[in-house]
C-alpha cells in the first residue's frame, strides 16, 4: 500500500531513513517490475531506509552535479522522484542555484505540505495523473485514493507555478506539464482524467 510521508527537515529524513517501514516512494507495479531500468538493485526494499544505503551522495555532491549539468549545456535540472530527500535538494539548491530550469518530475502523489516546501525552488512540474478510477490506481499502484491526492497537488503546482512560460525555443522555462499514460482497455479512465486537466486546471495546460 503507498504510504504518504512530507519529510521537512533533515532529522525527519534521518528518522525515516532508521524506520524500514517508512515506504515513501510511489511506484506502479510496471515500474517496480522493471527496477532495473532505474538502475538500483533488484533487492531494494522500496523504503528510504534503502535507498539511502544506496545513495551515500550528500549535499555538496548534489549541488556539484547541479552546476556540472548547467555547464554542459543541459536544458534543465530533472528531479526524479525527490520527495524523499527534499530538504537535501532544498540546501544544494541554497549552496548553487542554476540559471536553468528546476524540474520536478513526479508521480503526482505528494502531499501539499512538500509541495508548499517546494515553491519557489522549482520552476517547472512534471507529475502524472496515472489513475482516477479508484479500481484502478489499486490494482496499478497499491493507491486507491492516488486520484484525490495527485488532482490536489496539481492544482497546488499550477497555483505555484502560473501560465506556463516559455523560451524563443519553445522549451518551457516556467509552468506545470502533465503526463498520463493511456493504459490498454481503460481509455474511459483516461477520458476522465483529460476532463479533469481541461475543466480544472489553467486553459493550456500542456498534456
Amino acid at each position: 500500500m503507498a504510504q504518504l510521508i512530507t519529510i521537512k527537515s533533515a532529522k525527519e529524513t534521518i528518522e525515516c531513513y532508521e524506520k524500514a517501514e517508512a515506504v515513501v516512494l510511489f511506484l506502479c507495479r510496471e515500474c517496480a517490475d522493471h527496477i532495473r531500468m532505474l538502475s538500483l538493485p533488484e533487492e531494494w526494499d522500496y523504503t528510504t531506509k534503502g535507498l539511502a544505503y544506496i545513495c551515500k551522495d550528500g549535499v555538496d555532491s548534489i549541488s556539484a552535479g547541479i552546476r556540472e549539468l548547467e555547464a554542459q549545456g543541459a536544458h534543465n535540472i530533472n528531479l526524479v522522484t525527490g520527495t524523499p530527500f527534499v530538504p537535501a535538494i532544498l540546501d544544494a539548491l541554497e549552496l548553487y542555484c542554476p540559471k536553468i530550469p528546476i524540474v520536478w518530475n513526479t508521480s503526482g502523489y505528494e502531499t501539499i505540505e512538500t509541495l508548499k516546501l517546494l515553491a519557489g525552488a522549482v520552476d517547472v512540474y512534471l507529475p502524472d495523473l496515472k489513475h482516477v478510477s479508484p479500481r484502478l490506481a489499486k490494482l496499478c499502484a497499491g493507491a486507491p485514493d492516488y486520484f484525490d491526492i495527485a488532482s490536489a497537488a496539481i492544482r497546488e503546482m499550477c497555483r505555484q507555478t502560473g501560465e506556463a512560460v516559455y523560451d524563443e525555443d519553445g522549451m518551457m522555462q516556467k509552468g506545470v506539464i502533465v503526463r498520463h499514460l493511456i493504459l490498454p482497455g481503460c481509455t474511459g479512465d483516461s477520458i476522465r482524467a483529460l476532463d479533469f486537466i481541461a475543466d480544472s486546471l489553467p486553459k493550456g495546460t500542456p498534456v
